[in-house]
């Protein structure tokens, strides 16, 4: 009887053992060798490198670094904070670029992630199965200019706005500045000490120092304006070299007033002004009477006409398109008639016009380099130059570039600039916005040098600093240190195609 069970119990254990057989070899045989092969096979990823990016002349603006884990390559931005705007940053977590160059040209600078196959022995011992090589990114030479870039920031420091300079004759963009900034290395996981309360001051600051105030800020021009006006009113015919307007410091439309600055802070009339006088002195009656001649629409079709209004498409960055208003855009938007006011108001930079810093440096280069409106480039080597002849005349040209160096030397309005060397030639702007209580704007805008060789003006440089006060004694000597830096400290230096 015991030799029954013995065997009944063999038997019983056989079927189970026969029956588990099966379930893991056929039935579930495919899983399981995939869970075996899985402990003992690894695969390992293999990030590719980022395309190195440079400036102009060669020198390196980022770096690749190892990370905490194994394999992991990130960022370094050599320049921190001073680059920020224009190359952006990579993501710590996805690796993705963001903002700035590092966005555009993200697919181009990642590269191929390579990998390799690794079996792990019982013993702990590791054996290549097999390896693709990873493929580095492709590298990328920017226009910017890093010694400039780095002086822009430093001039800057802690004020709000943002600087621009440009080849006119290309519209390669040697620097480009806005502040308040940030160090991208914060968001590239560079920075580990408080890096996560720093970044929730950055993004949660009323500053906005992710904003980037060259492209994307829409500011009223003030008196800068009176460039286009100055265009519109000689190429309409409305004026020319001979004509003259007698300052009367004020002119009165019903219970409305509208007054030039001289005439208001100091009580004082300047005579007879002819169009280079009115740009030195930025006289108001003057451009009030042009934009009378001209007509509102006629002075809007040439601010348009000069690549005010709108979007220049960067990819880069992110931008605004401004506002050129008109009759018709007040009618629809506002559900107003226009008023000869708003014509004064248009007139020399006023009312409900704005413009972004990138717009007014491209306008003043076409003014430098014979009419010519080019668009913004960053890289010669994923950009083509583009410019468009505007069929602007070289003699309006040649009167709007007198007015411009009058602004800039004595009795003119940019009076930091009056000994510069070389000669330059300048527009100051002081813009009314939000309200009595605030501060203008302060904008200057340059061409240098003022009297330029058969090729033109080496450099457009604009400088705009939010709610600062007057540009003559806040962005002009801003310009100034800027410009001694590139005349100066880097003279003699032969630009290269970026």
């Amino acid at each position: 009887m015991r030799w029954y069970t013995l065997m009944g119990i063999l038997v019983l254990g056989m079927v189970v053992i026969t029956g588990r057989l099966f379930w893991l070899t056929v039935i579930n045989g495919d899983e399981a060798l995939a869970r075996a092969e899985g402990n003992r096979i690894e695969w390992v990823e293999l990030p590719a490198p980022r395309g190195i990016i440079y400036d102009r002349q060669g020198e390196a603006l980022v770096r690749n670094i190892p990370g905490e884990k194994p394999n992991q390559v990130k960022r370094e931005y050599v320049y921190g904070v001073a680059m920020a705007h224009i190359l952006g940053y990579v993501g710590e977590s996805d690796g993705f670029g963001k903002m700035g160059v590092e966005q555009w040209l993200d697919n181009q600078l990642r590269g191929q992630d390579g990998a390799e196959i690794v079996e792990t022995g019982a013993d702990g011992s590791l054996r290549r199965l097999g390896r693709r090589e990873p493929v580095v990114g492709e590298e990328v030479r920017l226009t910017i200019d890093a010694g400039l870039q780095r002086k822009v920031t430093e001039v800057l420091a802690d004020r709000k706005g943002g600087v621009v300079a440009t080849t006119p004759q290309t519209g390669e963009i040697l620097a480009l500045a806005s502040s308040p900034g940030f160090d991208p290395n914060l968001f590239s996981g560079q920075l580990s000490v408080n890096s996560n309360q720093e970044k929730q001051i950055i993004l949660t600051s009323p500053d906005k120092p992710l904003f980037n105030r060259v492209t994307d800020g829409v500011y009223a021009p003030g008196s800068i304006f009176k460039l286009v006006t100055a265009v519109a009113g000689l190429e309409t015919g409305k004026i020319d070299a001979a004509t003259r307007i007698e300052d009367t410091g004020e002119i009165r439309v019903g219970e409305f007033r509208y007054g030039n600055w001289y005439f208001d802070q100091y009580g004082k009339l300047e005579g007879s002004v002819d169009i280079v006088r009115a740009l030195g002195r930025s006289n108001d009656i003057f451009f009030y009477r042009v934009g009378e001649m001209v007509g509102a629409q006629g002075v809007a079709d040439w601010a348009r006409r000069l690549g005010l209004g709108e979007s220049l498409s960067l990819g880069w960055a992110a931008d605004s398109a401004g506002l050129v208003p008109d009759p018709a855009w007040k009618e629809k938007f506002k559900g107003e008639r226009w008023f000869l006011g708003n014509t004064y108001h248009l007139a020399i930079g006023q009312g409900d016009v704005g413009v972004t810093v990138l717009q007014i440096n491209l306008m003043t280069g076409a003014i430098g380099n014979g009419g010519k409106l080019c668009s913004p480039v960053i890289s010669n080597q994923l950009s083509v130059i583009s410019c468009q002849e505007l069929g602007i005349s070289q003699k309006t040209l040649e009167l709007v570039r007198q007015g411009m160096k009058a602004a800039c030397s004595p009795k003119g309005t940019a009076f930091p600039l009056f000994d510069f060397e070389p000669v330059v030639a300048c527009k100051t702007g002081t813009a009314q916005h939000g309200g009595k209580l605030s501060l203008p704007h302060a904008w200057i805008t340059i061409l240098a040098p003022g009297d330029p060789p058969a090729g033109g003006p080496e450099v457009a440089l604009t400088v705009l600093l939010e709610a600062a006060g007057e540009g003559s004694y806040e962005a002009a000597p801003v310009a100034k240190e800027i410009l001694e830096y590139w005349f100066k400290e880097r003279q003699g230096m032969t630009l290269r195609p970026g």
